[in-house]
């Protein structure tokens, strides 16, 4: 009988001390927390932040005080999704419809001309962009499909240089407006609808 007991503890004993610091090793350590002082930030002293004021202004702020028409804005700004893709957007009546009307302008106002590719050549492809434009009010005004060329397609070195669709930088556009008020020019704006690839402008 004592051999049989010894026998049975040897079975189970020796696996007891590996247990016994495995789990001594994976205990997890005592948490504290810093007694050290917190200040905010020198450079956000002027400024009203999370950080240095004790009541966050997101958990105070209400609509109640803004107008009808602004949050009708924002309840509405993303409930139109607007395709990404092609594949989106031809199952959808109103993409289609803008699509349609894009190319009709397109081709009214004599865009491009159809000429062969030279040798050794490839085209520069083309994509759809769909974007949903919305009135102040919030309410939409109009779904508006746009062809674009793919210029990131282009070569350096070898076409990299030619432009499809020039647009004038922010730059140009602020250094035009500080001429025109130092000499005091009238200035007149004018949207050109269909402007990809738009030709000699008779306005």
């Amino acid at each position: 009988p004592q051999a049989d007991q010894n026998n049975e503890i040897g079975a189970i004993d020796p696996i007891e001390p590996y247990l016994e610091t495995l789990e001594s090793h994976l205990s997890e350590p005592t948490l504290r927390r810093s007694s050290r002082n917190i200040q905010p930030p020198r450079h956000l002293k002027d400024f009203v932040t999370n950080i240095v004021v004790s009541h966050p202004l997101e958990k105070y702020l209400s609509y109640s005080n803004q107008p009808k028409h602004h949050v009708a804005f924002l309840s509405r700004i993303e409930k139109q999704k607007d395709s990404t893709t092609y594949q989106e957007a031809k199952d959808q009546k109103i993409w289609v419809e803008a699509m349609h009307e894009e190319l009709d302008a397109l081709h009214k106002n004599c865009t491009w001309e159809l000429v062969t590719l030279p040798v050794g050549k490839r085209a520069v492809g083309c994509k759809w962009i769909f974007k949903t434009k919305y009135k102040s009010d919030g309410s939409i005004e109009c779904h508006k499909a746009r062809l674009v060329a793919k210029g990131y397609t282009q070569t350096q070195r070898l076409d990299y240089e030619e432009t499809f669709a020039p647009v004038a930088k922010m730059t140009t556009i602020k250094i035009f407006l500080s001429i025109a008020c130092n000499f005091e020019w009238p200035l007149f704006q004018l949207d050109v609808k269909n402007a990809f690839l738009q030709g000699d402008l008779q306005e």
